[in-house]
């Protein structure tokens, strides 16, 4: 009798112990997802607050700026790309919030593409930020930019799948 009150006491106990630890670590992660989707819209109201202080400062630019038709072209073409490039790097940082959540997996290689597009970005940046306007090079250097835009796009869109 002392024997099965034992093994039904240890049974109980340690059940009781298994809910309590699935209890306790169901709880953390809650509060883990909500903590990252209070950091994702905290980033979210920064870039959006970023983007007004931009456009705000695109007008005072595009005014002040008015030398000739074409360098007030590469003004607000460049403000064009650098929004561009900005909703890119923000899907980049969604990617790897995703890549962080607890459940979702994704392969190297994927990783690795990701690491690769953010390089690439990167390199566009200092492309736009180093280039000069230059009439006769300027309808060559647009389509050229255009197209390595276009080509992170899909390259970014194949990468999220």
């Amino acid at each position: 009798m002392k024997k099965m009150k034992k093994s039904t006491l240890t049974v109980a106990l340690s059940t009781l112990m298994a809910v309590f630890i699935f209890i306790g670590c169901h709880n953390s992660k809650e509060e883990k997802l909500e903590d990252a989707k209070e950091n994702i819209d905290q980033a979210k109201e920064d870039i959006q607050q970023a983007n007004s202080m931009d456009s705000t400062s695109t007008s005072s630019v595009s005014v002040t700026t008015n030398t000739s038709a074409g360098d007030n072209d590469w003004t607000v073409y460049r403000k064009d790309i650098e929004a561009r490039i900005a909703r890119l790097n923000d899907r980049i940082t969604d990617l790897r919030i995703k890549i962080k959540k607890p459940g979702v997996a994704l392969d190297n290689m994927r990783v690795r593409r990701i690491d690769e597009l953010q390089e690439r970005i990167a390199a566009l940046k200092a492309k736009i930020g180093g280039y000069k306007y230059d009439a006769n090079g300027w309808p060559a250097y647009k389509t050229d930019l255009d197209r390595e835009l276009d080509q992170l796009q899909k390259d970014l869109d194949a990468a999220s799948k």
